[in-house]
Parts: structure tokens; sequence; C-alpha cells
């Protein structure tokens, strides 16, 4: 998992490479490209779920009106994550859970750019960029919770589903 963001776009780019047309793909073509998507899917999940964490411990009721929720118009961060991401309030809750997940196994991964430690003209940290233009993408280590170690390991690797991650930390 030392490098998600470059998983992702080597699982885009062999994704890319077979296409779409699903009228000229025979049986086991289509079911590998499905699976191949699948896989694809929970490489996403997982680099959500760290982002859906951030949010979530941006939006705290601790930080108030200065939480990241609040200051942008949100009562919580779950809804915040769900207008963004267009997605479901089901699907917002599940991905912040796991997002929690990850941080209370100690192993989160930083979705946020590692920075240069300079700023731009906005004030802005400058990321940190890889060979292929991404954002570097690290784990953090936080307070281990050790029998959610397997599952935060499968979700952080893109193995395991962040729907099913937040189902089995429930």
């Amino acid at each position: 998992m030392a490098n998600l963001a470059l998983q992702l776009c080597e699982s885009a780019d062999a994704i890319a490479a077979v296409g779409c047309d699903f009228a000229t793909m025979d049986d086991a073509q289509l079911l590998a490209f499905t699976a191949a998507i699948s896989d694809h899917r929970r490489l996403v999940d997982a680099i959500a779920a760290g982002a859906a964490g951030a949010i979530e411990r941006r939006s705290t009721r601790e930080l108030g009106r200065s939480g990241l929720a609040a200051r942008n118009g949100f009562r919580s961060p779950e809804q915040l994550l769900q207008i963004i991401s267009m997605s479901t309030r089901a699907e917002a809750t599940a991905l912040i859970a796991a997002g929690q997940l990850l941080q209370n196994a100690g192993l989160e991964p930083v979705v946020m750019p590692v920075t240069t430690g300079e700023v731009d003209d906005a004030g802005c940290p400058i990321p940190l960029l890889d060979d292929h233009g991404l954002p570097v993408v690290e784990l953090v280590e936080t307070n281990p919770t050790p029998w959610l170690i397997p599952v935060a390991t499968a979700v952080g690797a893109g193995t395991l589903p962040a729907a099913a991650a937040a189902a089995i930390r429930k």
C-alpha cells in the first residue's frame, strides 16, 4: 500500500488498454474485465476512505464552526461528503467509517498531498508529486486496534470494499 495512487494509475491503464467494447469480448475476457474493474473500485475506495476519514477529523464537533464541514455550510462530514461525492448518505457514512477504521487500526492512508514545505501565491501548501505527477501518499501510524488491523489492512490494500469494512466494524 506504499503508493495507492500509482497502483490506481496502473489499474486504470490496464482497463483502458482493454477498452469497453463488450460486444467483441468473449466470456472469459468479459469476466476478466469485470474483475479488473472491481479491483480498481476497491483501490479507489481505499483512497476515498482515507480522504473521508480526513474530512471527518477536520469536521469534529470540538472544532465547532471552524471545522471543515461547518466552514463549507454543512452540519456533518457525512453531509459534506455526500454532496461532494454525489453519493447516498449510506455510502458517505460507510466511507467515513472505513476512514475511521484505517485511522484507528494505525493504517490510515494519508491522501492529502505531502507538501514540499513551500506555499503557492494563495498561501496553500505545494504538494510533493511522484514521477507520474500524482500526490505522494503515505501511511500514518496511529493507535492500533488489534482486532481491526486485518480489516483495515484489506481496505488499505484495496482488497475489501469500504462498505464491507464499515459493516464488519459495526
